[in-house]
C-alpha cells in the first residue's frame, strides 16, 4: 500500500464522517490515521488488514514460544509448578 492510501483526520473530523471512513477502509483499503493534537491516537483499518496483522502477530507470539522452548532446561510435573506459584 503506497503512503498517499493514509488519510489523516482529527478525531472531531472523524466523528462527522465515520461513515464514509468505514467505507474508505473496507472498499478502497484506505488506512484512516486518526489524530488528537497532532499525536496519532488510533487507525481505521480493513478487516483484511486487521486479519493480517492477527496473523503476524500469532506468527511472531509461536515463533517466541519455540525460542523459549528451545532454551528451556526441560519441563517439571505440573504438581511442582502448582506448589512453586502456591496453587
Amino acid at each position: 500500500m503506497a503512503t498517499q492510501d493514509i488519510l489523516r483526520h482529527t478525531i472531531a473530523a472523524a466523528r462527522e464522517k465515520f461513515s464514509e471512513l468505514l467505507n474508505l477502509a473496507n472498499y478502497k483499503n484506505y488506512r484512516i490515521e486518526i489524530v488528537k493534537r497532532n499525536k496519532t491516537v488510533a487507525y481505521i483499518v480493513s478487516k483484511e488488514d486487521f486479519e493480517l496483522l492477527t496473523r503476524i502477530e500469532d506468527y511472531l507470539d509461536a515463533k517466541e514460544a519455540d525460542e523459549i522452548i528451545k532454551s528451556s532446561e526441560g519441563t517439571i510435573p505440573h504438581k511442582e509448578m502448582f506448589k512453586e506459584f502456591g496453587l
